[in-house]
């Protein structure tokens, strides 16, 4: 029983974070996600949650980091040494290294040679929907 109970769980989990059909504005958001790289792009991508602060006080704008590649045990290459470019404040840089945090590419081992897992930029923004 516990193991049917551990198993159902995740699975569960899982199920209730299924998402739509990507568009292809997701497609081009991948792609274009590192923004000083045309060949390095994630396989697994979290956008930035909005600060609450900064969301309940109508404040926009972004931040743009510098990050590094490096190699994790059994799930390819993940950011590493993230360090803020330009960022409007520090609760937007939060929330950025937060969700680099989740991010996953491939193995440093098949990338694209020419191009260097060290230095890459990327900018969480965050605008409010205008209605």
């Amino acid at each position: 029983m516990n193991k049917f109970v551990v198993l159902a769980l995740p699975i569960l989990g899982l199920l209730g974070c299924q998402s739509t059909a990507p568009t292809s504005n997701d497609n081009t958001v991948i792609n274009s996600a590192v923004e000083n790289r045309n060949n390095i792009k994630p396989i697994i991508m979290i956008t930035a949650m909005y600060p609450d602060y900064e969301f309940q006080n109508g404040i926009e704008g972004s931040c743009k980091v510098s990050f590094d590649l490096i190699d994790q045990e059994k799930f390819g290459s993940a950011p590493a040494n993230v360090e803020p470019l330009q960022c409007s404040n520090s609760n937007f840089l939060r929330a950025c290294e937060k969700a680099l945090t989740k991010w996953r590419f491939k193995e440093l081992s098949k990338l694209d040679k020419s191009e260097s897992p060290i230095g890459l930029q990327y900018t969480c923004k965050f605008e409010l929907e205008r209605t």
